[in-house]
């Protein structure tokens, strides 16, 4: 009967004395199964005939979770009868912590939520995860929500969960630019989590681009960032093989910093074979100045051409320049930088060797770069300098 809510059929059975407090297969009592599935006029019979609101089911929620979770009329909570029994159940927790007002600011139903803070309920509370009301509200993008959290409650705005994140942190990891600049409006500060990460880390590795030109707008220091592990955004960006992230943060002046390992962005990218990254590298402005840096390991161009010679070949086509009268050749790619030798050897240990690049094509065997030609037209200029 509570199940389909029918009401009267509820009044008869209790009338006959069926038990309000026998649980189902799933432990739940006539009441939370009225509340699981808003059955309202069913609460209310089940409330007038004394049914025990303490009850929990088997995740220790109680009937104010189950309405909060699965939504009920409103009348229910203009109910007197009602609100005053529900009231010693608003701050209670299930068994991960949460309170009511977890789920209201989850679901984003802002007419519960200011219910339950008007009637009492705590908004600072937080859960087994440390998260608070507005942490739930701010990772999934419970715009309103959020923007009454923060000013009922401002001391919210910068709480940190276990993992150290702010609802900053959460807002730009999922991409809610609307609820970033809501923050950042109210006060929120700019923190890193326990791994070091800034909300620009968080944003970047998924690719949110109107959050990363927000946040960069507000704080442009954020751009060259270290994590614990001294990466920066750029790097994350590359790990995830996010190319147009990637190519921004090149545009907002990023600098090539090497992480704890010792690896610029682009050795990630190379190594993990993100053909879109490297193609947005070379695409780019900077692009001789990203591939000949030095790192741990070698010069990038060396990497490009071992795992993505079709990039590698890319940038060689964009080494050419055709203008018509003559053709005009760039071979910065295969002159290492004479300046950069002394990095190249202390970095590798090993004697900088005669056309390097060119070698490393051969030992590959990298027959379509080797004919390329740019470097056929590099060995024609390295012969008539012989002779």
């Amino acid at each position: 009967a509570v199940m389909f809510n029918h009401s009267e059929l509820a009044k008869f059975l209790l009338s006959k004395g069926s038990d309000p407090e026998l649980r189902d297969n799933q432990d739940n009592t006539a009441l939370l199964l009225a509340a699981r599935k808003s059955a309202f006029d069913c609460l209310v019979t089940l409330f007038c005939s004394g049914a025990d609101i303490s009850a929990v089911d088997v995740d220790g929620r109680n009937v104010v979770h189950l309405c909060t979770i699965n939504g009920t009329k409103k009348d229910q909570w203009n109910n007197p009868c009602i609100v005053k029994k529900l009231a010693p159940l608003l701050n209670l927790k299930d068994q991960y912590g949460c309170t009511p007002l977890h789920y209201a600011t989850q679901k984003g139903d802002l007419m519960i939520t200011e219910k339950l803070l008007h009637l009492g309920a705590h908004c600072r509370v937080a859960n087994n995860d440390r998260s608070t009301p507005l942490h739930f509200a701010a990772r999934y993008g419970r715009l309103n929500t959020c923007r009454h959290l923060v000013e009922s409650c401002p001391p919210l705005l910068n709480t940190l969960d276990r993992l150290g994140q702010s609802p900053l942190h959460l807002a730009a990891e999922n991409g809610h630019a609307k609820i970033v600049r809501i923050l950042l409006q109210r006060g929120a500060v700019f923190q890193k989590d326990t791994n070091g990460n800034t909300c620009l880390h968080l944003a970047v590795r998924n690719g949110h681009m109107d959050c990363i030109r927000l946040l960069l707008s507000v704080n442009p220091i954020l751009i060259d960032a270290q994590n614990r592990e001294e990466k920066t955004a750029l790097h994350l960006a590359a790990q995830s093989g996010q190319a147009e992230v990637v190519s921004h943060l090149l545009s907002c002046g990023a600098s090539l910093i090497k992480d704890c390992n010792g690896y610029l962005f682009v050795n990630y990218a190379t190594r993990a074979k993100e053909k879109e990254v490297l193609i947005a590298v070379i695409q780019h402005a900077r692009w001789t100045e990203v591939l000949l840096s030095v790192s741990v390991g070698c010069c990038p161009v060396f990497e490009c051409i071992q795992y993505l010679p079709e990039c590698a070949s890319m940038a060689l086509d964009r080494s050419i320049t055709d203008k018509g009268y003559k053709t005009v050749y760039d071979f910065s790619l295969l002159q290492f930088p004479v300046e950069k030798i002394p990095v190249y050897e202390e970095t590798l240990g090993q004697k900088y060797p005669f056309l390097p690049i060119l070698r490393h094509m051969v030992n590959l065997n990298r027959v379509s770069l080797l004919t390329h030609p740019l470097c056929e037209a590099y060995l024609s200029m390295k012969w008539y300098e012989i002779c």
